[in-house]
Parts: C-alpha cells; sequence; structure tokens
C-alpha cells in the first residue's frame, strides 16, 4: 500500500545528514520528496527503522526532538543538558542497541551481573575510589612503566577493561559513515552504564592522551552507577558534584599523587619538565600540568603560563581517522564485543544478518573481518 501523506521535509533532513548510507539502502528516497514515487508503508516503516525514530514522525509537521536520556555534562554548567547534534544522538543510539542486544545475550549466557558497576556512590574519596578501581582491573600505581608510548598505554588500558567485563568502542564518526564526522568540542566521550554490559565510547577525534583520562573518567562512572556524556575543559574544574568526583579518581588512577610528587622532585627544576611528566605517564601534558595545580606544586600564574604556551605551539593534528580499514574496526567495534558477537553467530543465536547491523559491517566485510582482524 503506498502513502503520500508522510512530512517530504523529515527525508530531506534526513538525506542531508545520513545520505551516503541512506541512499543505498534506500535508493528512490529523493524521488519520495519531488512526489516522481510514491513509497510504500513497508518502505516507509523500514526507513524509519533505519534512522532509529519512530514511524509516526515521518507523518508529523513539527516532530517532537529525538532525545537518548543520557546527560551531557558540560565544565562550566552545574546541570547537564540533554539536547545535542544528531550525530552524538546516533552515536549513542547505536551503542545503546549493541548494549541492549548484550544484556539480553549474557543473560542468556548464564552471565552473573558485574559486583562493581554500581558498587560506590559520591561519598568516596577520589583517593579510596582510585584504590577500589585499581585493584578490580589489577593496575599497578607505576603501571605506565615500561609502555613506549600513548597509543600502546590506551590499549593496555582497554585491555584490563575489557578484561573485568567492560566494554569499550573509539570512533571519530557516525558508525562507518565517513560524511558524519563527530565533534570533539562537543564531547569527549560517553559511558552506558548497565550492570551486564557497561559500554564505554571514546570519541575518536581526541589525541591519545586524551582518550586515555577520558577512558578512565568514564570507567569511574561505571562504579558510580551512572550514564553520562563528557565534555572536558583541562583550563576549569567541573561545576558538578559527580563530574569531579570522576574527574579526581581519573587522576588519581593514571597520576598518583605519590608518585607525581616524587618524579615531581627529580624535574622540577629542569627547564621543561612537564614533557618528561608527559612521557613517564603517559598522559597529556594538559593532564599533568592541571595535576600539579591540584596538587599545589605550581601556582596558577605557572598554569595559566603553561597553559597558553602549550596551546600557541600546539598543532591541533588527532589521529588519523583513514589507514587500513579493517585494522580500525578493531577499535570501532571493539574486541570484546566482537567476540561476543561472534560467540552467538556461531552457536546459531544470533542471524549474521543481526551481526552485520550490530557491527555496521557487511556479509563479506563482516567475514574477512572476522578471519583476518578479529582473531
Amino acid at each position: 500500500m503506498k502513502v503520500a501523506n508522510f512530512n517530504p521535509i523529515i527525508i530531506e533532513n534526513a538525506l542531508n545528514t545520513n545520505q551516503g548510507d541512506i541512499l543505498i539502502e534506500f535508493p528512490n528516497a529523493e524521488n519520495w520528496i519531488t512526489g516522481e514515487k510514491i513509497p510504500t508503508i513497508k518502505q516507509l516503516a523500514a526507513f524509519a527503522k533505519a534512522l532509529r525514530i519512530p514511524f509516526g514522525f515521518l507523518f508529523v509537521k513539527n516532530p517532537p526532538e529525538l532525545r537518548t536520556g543520557i546527560p551531557l555534562f558540560r565544565t562550566n554548567k552545574k546541570e547537564p543538558v540533554f539536547n545535542y547534534s544528531t550525530e552524538l544522538r546516533d552515536t549513542v543510539f547505536y551503542i545503546q542497541q549493541r548494549q541492549d542486544w548484550l544484556r539480553e545475550f549474557l543473560q542468556k549466557e548464564g552471565e552473573p551481573p558485574l559486583q562493581f558497576a554500581g558498587k560506590y556512590k559520591t561519598e568516596k574519596s577520589p583517593k579510596a575510589l582510585a584504590e577500589v578501581i585499581r585493584t578490580e582491573i589489577e593496575l599497578t600505581k607505576d603501571w605506565s612503566k615500561g609502555l613506549q608510548n600513548k597509543n600502546e598505554a590506551f590499549q593496555f588500558l582497554v585491555n584490563k577493561i575489557e578484561d573485568v567485563g567492560v566494554f569499550v568502542a573509539v570512533n571519530g564518526i557516525v558508525e562507518n559513515n565517513t560524511k558524519r564526522p563527530l565533534n570533539l568540542d562537543e564531547f569527549r566521550g560517553f559511558v552506558l552504564y548497565d550492570n551486564y554490559a557497561p559500554y564505554i565510547f571514546i570519541n575518536g577525534k581526541d589525541f591519545p592522551g586524551g582518550r586515555i583520562f577520558t577512558l578512565i573518567h568514564e570507567l569511574v562512572h561505571i562504579w558510580l552507577g551512572q550514564s553520562s556524556i563528557t565534555e572536558y575543559d583541562s583550563l576549569k574544574s567541573s561545576s558538578n558534584d559527580i563530574e569531579h568526583l570522576c574527574d579526581a579518581t581519573a587522576a588519581e588512577i593514571l597520576v598518583p599523587e605519590e608518585r607525581l610528587k616524587q618524579q615531581w622532585e627529580i624535574v622540577k627544576n629542569i627547564e621543561k619538565p612537564i614533557p618528561l611528566l608527559e612521557r613517564q605517564f603517559k598522559v597529556s601534558q594538559l593532564v599533568i600540568a592541571r595535576r600539579l595545580l591540584d596538587m599545589e606544586l605550581i601556582n596558577k600564574a605557572q598554569y595559566f603560563s603553561f597553559y597558553n604556551n602549550y596551546v600557541a605551539s600546539f598543532q591541533n593534528k588527532p589521529e588519523s581517522e583513514g589507514g587500513n580499514f579493517y585494522h580500525t574496526q578493531n577499535t570501532r567495534i571493539g574486541r570484546a564485543f566482537f567476540q561476543q558477537v561472534l560467540k552467538a553467530t556461531l552457536q546459531g543465536k544470533l542471524l549474521y544478518s543481526d551481526a552485520y547491523k550490530l557491527t555496521s559491517l557487511n556479509g563479506s566485510t563482516f567475514e574477512k573481518y572476522q578471519n583476518e582482524y578479529a582473531r
């Protein structure tokens, strides 16, 4: 049955933001707008499903704004906001889809809930909470010793986190759509809390050192039992109490106060001590500088002098999203998540067509990725 009383503006807006992928699946969508072709109800229902919007939205003149329900915490605001870009919204939606499937699958497999998820509340001090998390993920205070660079350090931490049952994905675009980049100024990452399948997403546009801090910040949220989207500003302390706790705990996990004090005594009289500390701790120089300020090892004048010089000289070139497609999928999909998808498909508990949707890979690409990159 064909239907013509849909709102063509919604179709047009969808094509403007999802054009590359949506036109492959719905090649006649542009003709729906002009009226050259009339879609069927079944086609419109599939179109709405692909966009992750309610079917009824296609027929409303002014549809209500879609919201994920996940709060975005901005550094200079005490209260979170829930209105953000369609790119961020769609990214949250597709990670939620993964999480929904994971939760159901793990429960059916008889897996128990994670005991640490949601275990602590905000009254725990950053140092105490950092020690609890370090113990759970088996991370020593000198964890960065021996690691060659921040990329290696980041992957080391991801492996530790995934080993305890937390899922991690890194991407700088919406799924595999290169025409829909994620905005680093809007967010650094987010966490979707769940006691079976907690999920951390890192904005791949960030630098390796920034990714490391966001990864651990979001991890702290899992112990507090809260979902959150994070925007981090190293110039300011967060106005929100929970975000401030997560920042302080992440800093203590990555750069333990005791160890930083020891290293500071060694390098403080050197002309440029912070780059030396950066190489030791494998976090960004801005995190190191902020930690020194908070510990009163440098004053505000020294901090802002460093910050201004650093920003002026720094070339804004985060890691490229290019390179080998299948290698990139290791971070976009995540090792732990793909293992569960593969397990379910091989056991006949998940259709391959559904596996393709969950991983944003088509049939031949999924098979090649499985054979070459996900061993």
